[in-house]
């Protein structure tokens, strides 16, 4: 969905409000963030002049699910955000703009960006998540197996026959 500022850069409009259910294609964020389902990402905001300069305020709001990195259980999160950020013509190295091409802001990018940007790098369903044995692959977290858990880094492997 791209948005024209036209209106709003000439005066005639005072704001562009917007509403927006953004569908998260799965396949395509999959690699880049790990989803494996979401709920339409809803969104609303609007788009202002203040003096000479553009801002977009946005509120998003929807539910991502995620395989635990550590045990793989299904975890359900909860994506709230809300966004403030100044629109700029061309390229900048801050991080509190983005780049309108054409007098456009092409929302559903803008969208897509931010929620890339909000995920954490590791999604657990605890902080004391256990895991998968190494071994047996058994979810460490609801059972014990009786693997042995002796750990020993292979670069040295060859000194184990050394002492015997």
């Amino acid at each position: 969905m791209k948005i024209d500022l036209r209106k709003l850069i000439s005066g005639k409009v005072e704001a562009i409000p917007f509403e927006i259910d953004y569908n998260i294609n799965i396949e395509e964020l999959f690699e880049a963030t790990g989803i494996i389902g979401a709920t339409p990402i809803h969104t609303t905001g609007k788009i202002i002049m203040i003096g000479s300069e553009l801002f977009l305020e946005m509120d998003m709001d929807g539910q991502l699910t995620f395989n635990c990195s550590r045990c793989l259980t299904r975890v359900e999160m909860n994506f709230n955000k809300k966004l403030n950020k100044m629109l700029l013509a061309e390229e900048s190295d801050d991080l509190d703009t983005i780049v309108i091409v054409k007098n456009q802001l092409d929302l559903v990018e803008t969208i897509k960006e931010e929620i890339i940007v909000s995920l954490p790098t590791q999604v657990l369903c605890s902080e004391d998540c256990k895991g998968l044995c190494p071994v047996c692959g058994i979810n460490l977290n609801y059972e014990t197996c009786s693997c042995e858990d002796e750990k020993i880094d292979p670069r040295f492997e060859i000194l184990d026959d050394f002492f015997s």
